[in-house]
């Protein structure tokens, strides 16, 4: 349905449904339409907020699930679709190694990211990506982590880009885990937003 351009009505003229459905009607409705599109287009748009009231923590020496959001199936849809990730959370106050990583397609899927062992003491660490579809099959991802060492000035920064061939057709686990391999409770996380970014 095409926008009318409204009718100019003059004195004594006979109003006639066919008029009315054309000039009110049928204008109104292009304009509800259109005021649908851009609701739906709106970004970024809110998937996943979790705060957890108990942060989770890993577990024994083994790689722990810290969050998951399962990506609802052609949410990557076109070429330029994306997606952003923002994690964050902290670690126990010692010298202890620690790993956290990042995964789409869950933990058999593609690694986003992976700090490695690092030995961040009692300090909050925090990353960002953004997925965007390349093609059908085919995104890549750009990842900063930001974490605190040893105070103000000291912050650790890191930018990886990687490539992926998830099927975004299909639901797409999005995983953050942390391990260590001395025990539980060295990785905390304390909130994980998912949302559509374009």
């Amino acid at each position: 349905m095409a926008w009318t351009a409204p009718r100019t009505w003059a004195v004594g003229e006979v109003v006639t449904a066919a008029l009315m459905n054309t000039h009110v009607r049928d204008n109104l409705l292009y304009l509800k339409s259109a005021l649908d599109t851009i609701a739906a287009g709106d970004y970024p748009e809110t998937l996943s907020n979790q705060i957890p009231a108990t942060p989770p923590s890993n577990s024994g020496t083994a790689e722990t699930t810290l969050f998951s959001y399962t990506l609802p199936a052609d949410t990557l849809d076109v070429n330029g679709r994306k997606v952003r990730v923002m994690v964050s959370g902290t670690t126990s106050a010692d010298s202890d190694n620690k790993v956290f990583r990042l995964y789409l397609g869950g933990t058999g899927g593609t690694k986003l990211w992976d700090s490695g062992n690092t030995t961040i003491n009692n300090e909050w660490w925090t990353l960002e990506a953004e997925i965007n579809r390349d093609g059908v099959g085919s995104q890549y991802s750009t990842v900063t982590a930001l974490w605190a060492r040893g105070g103000p000035g000291a912050d650790l920064q890191a930018l990886e880009r990687t490539a992926s061939s998830e099927d975004e057709t299909g639901a797409l686990d999005i995983v953050v885990t942390g391990q260590s391999s001395v025990g539980s409770d060295r990785i905390y996380g304390y909130q994980m937003l998912v949302e559509r970014a374009a």
